[in-house]
């Protein structure tokens, strides 16, 4: 990965645990599980996998907000000569662990005293760290842990929609699903159909915090 693409994602990263720990409302812890589009027919099939990660927002209104988070997943990858594509755990190669940060803006609307529904969306930024899990040539893994970073493939514009329960003014359960969209198929050139890396995640997160203020 080039040195200009690593001081901007960590740049983000910083800020996201800054506007974290300077959030107005609540912080969520979630558990998440995680699908991740695979066409390539020769490989695994498309992996549904555990995470986890907090979020915060920062309300800049009563309904709008900039939400923060960071969540963790992995799973096994194997390269095929071309490109890394999942494999299952008797094929595998390599773990890749998938750090993920988020920064996306959104809304809130009531549905009743405890209910409350909204959306949100931004940009997704997921670093792919791949671990050798066997003697690898240093061409190889250059080239698998390369490929994640090229054409821009860490970037992912996302949307989001939950349902909040506030159980308390200061507890309570969200549950949310999550898309976000391989963009970079436009211009990769990889001949890849779109739902190819396309993420989709489910969760559900326990909030605290003066959430239903």
């Amino acid at each position: 990965m080039k040195s200009g693409i690593k001081i901007i994602l960590c740049t983000l990263f910083i800020i996201l645990c800054y506007t974290g720990l300077y959030a107005q409302g609540y912080l969520s812890v979630d558990g998440n599980l995680v699908f991740i589009g695979n066409a390539d027919t020769d490989s695994a099939a498309s992996p549904l996998i555990p995470g986890c990660g907090i979020s915060f927002p920062f309300f800049l209104t009563q309904h709008l907000y900039i939400k923060a988070a960071l969540a963790f997943t992995g799973t096994n990858y194997l390269y095929n000569g071309v490109s890394p594509v999942p494999a299952e755990e008797e094929h595998r190669e390599y773990l890749v662990l998938m750090p993920e940060a988020d920064c996306f803006f959104g809304f809130k609307l009531p549905i009743t005293g405890s209910l409350e529904w909204g959306g949100n969306a931004g940009l997704a930024f997921i670093l792919r760290f791949p671990i050798s899990l066997f003697e690898s040539e240093t061409t190889v893994y250059n080239a698998v842990a390369g490929w994640f970073y090229a054409n821009m493939r860490f970037l992912y514009p996302g949307t989001e929609l939950f349902l909040k329960w506030n159980i308390d003014k200061n507890f309570g359960l969200i549950f949310s699903c999550k898309s976000l969209f391989p963009i970079f198929h436009l211009w990769d050139n990889a001949g890849s159909p779109f739902w190819d890396q396309l993420i989709l995640s489910g969760s559900v997160s326990v909030f605290f915090g003066s959430a239903a203020e």
